[in-house]
């Protein structure tokens, strides 16, 4: 059977730019970058169509090209062109990474099915701590109660305290002038006395225990560093991430052939992801699957490597991370022994770490098949042309394109120069049978 094959040009130059420094954050999924932004503020963007090949970004309205300004409109909401470019110059792009359900599987929304984008949020308030008292009966050992307060400049907030059911029980802190808090289960019955309790600077608490009745009581205080916490937040497209529908359509017209076979959409062999690689000068040390680095040496970097393609037709959505020279790591796997994957050898998790010493992390992302993503743009089936035996013309492909700076990618690196963070990426569609 003869391949037939049809071509589109989609050329886009991303410009980049990171902040102060790497960042990350921990999650059940991923990791994901805080104060890693990019922005984008030129693009060009070419859709050549052959042989009755049409394109659409409204789905509405179809021609052989779509227009820079054209894509900057739809991505901005602007009508007026000079507003869509000017507008599209300030739109900024977040690290960030999809959205994995607990299965490893993408997260998609609920009502428009789309894939869902996240990326960290740091919460960090200065001199903030929690502490947690265990309380024990001194002869059998039974875990009593667990008593958390929080501290701050001094002074204790926010007592609560649990049955070893982590059913919460009632603390009467009325005694102030003796810091005595009384520890009572539903039945409004003493539990424990905790006596002398004060806050001695802001990393530790002495107390005593009083007998609440015959019983004698012995306790344990841990301290926990609760200043800064990181946690989920959702993504908006065209400002963390760009997001942009293209619908395909084959204008062959009617035919009498009651049937034909499906066409596959995929990139054509033109299609890539590159920028200038360079060598930036540490500030802070890292560490690699071939060598460590200190403050002062310089390590060679790609930034197109931490850029993300992501092609989703409703039914599969492709993941697509090209790994070029000078490739850092893509992601650190709690508990991998494999060099690609492990965490003290990972650029973004050793760096992050050397620059807080003071809230390091302890624990890497989790493996699953949330980390798959295709290394070549050959051969892989983006969506399928079917062909509609009523009309007898091919029925109309809808994808979304997704292009990203992926948060947990150690190749983000701070410190490039401007041309170093000029990414090309440049989609090169064909359709075949």
């Amino acid at each position: 059977m003869k391949k037939r094959s049809i071509t589109r040009k989609l050329i886009m130059a991303v410009t980049a730019a990171a902040t102060a420094a790497i960042t990350l954050g921990t999650s059940t999924y991923a990791w994901f970058s805080r104060n890693s932004n990019v922005w984008v503020e030129e693009t060009n963007f070419q859709i050549e169509s052959y042989d009755g090949l049409l394109i659409s970004l409204d789905g509405v309205n179809f021609s052989q090209d779509v227009s820079a300004d054209d894509l900057m409109k739809y991505v901005t909401g602007k009508t007026d062109t000079e507003e869509a470019r000017e507008a599209y110059k300030e739109l900024r792009f977040n690290g960030n990474t999809i959205k994995s359900n607990q299965d490893g599987t993408i997260s998609r929304d609920d009502t428009s099915n789309e894939i869902q984008f996240v990326h960290d949020a740091v919460n960090y308030e200065e001199n903030k701590y929690s502490n947690l008292i265990k309380i024990y009966n001194q002869s059998t050992n039974d875990l009593i109660a667990r008593v958390t307060l929080d501290t701050k400049d001094n002074l204790i907030s926010n007592v609560k305290a649990y049955d070893a059911n982590n059913n919460e029980l009632v603390v009467d802190d009325t005694n102030a002038l003796t810091k005595e808090y009384i520890i009572k289960n539903d039945s409004e019955e003493v539990i424990a006395r905790i006596t002398n309790l004060e806050a001695n600077g802001t990393i530790k608490e002495t107390y005593s225990i009083k007998n609440a009745t015959e019983e004698s009581y012995k306790g344990i205080l841990t301290y926990h560093d609760e200043g800064y916490s990181h946690y989920e937040e959702e993504s908006t497209p065209n400002l963390d991430y760009l997001k942009f529908d293209l619908t395909f359509r084959i204008s062959t017209g009617e035919t009498n052939v009651d049937n034909r076979p499906d066409l596959k959409l995929k990139f054509n062999d033109q299609t890539f992801v590159k920028s200038t690689e360079e060598e930036v000068e540490l500030t802070n040390s890292l560490s690699t699957k071939t060598q460590d680095y200190h403050t002062g040496d310089k390590v060679k970097v790609s930034l197109a490597n931490a850029m993300r393609i992501g092609i989703d037709s409703k039914l599969a959505f492709n993941n697509f991370e090209i790994t070029n020279e000078f490739d850092l790591g893509s992601v650190a796997i709690e508990g991998s022994n494999d060099l690609d994957h492990d965490k003290n050898h990972n650029a973004m998790y050793t760096y992050y770490n050397s620059i807080n010493t003071k809230y390091p992390f302890k624990e890497a992302a989790e493996d699953g098949d949330r980390f798959i993503t295709n290394s070549s743009f050959e051969d892989v089936e983006l969506g399928v042309f079917e062909f509609d035996t009523d009309t007898k013309k091919y029925k109309d492909l809808n994808v979304t394109v997704y292009i990203w700076l992926e948060g947990w990618d150690a190749d983000f690196v701070y410190g490039a120069s401007t041309d170093a963070r000029n990414v090309s990426v440049r989609l090169d569609f064909k359709y075949e049978e």
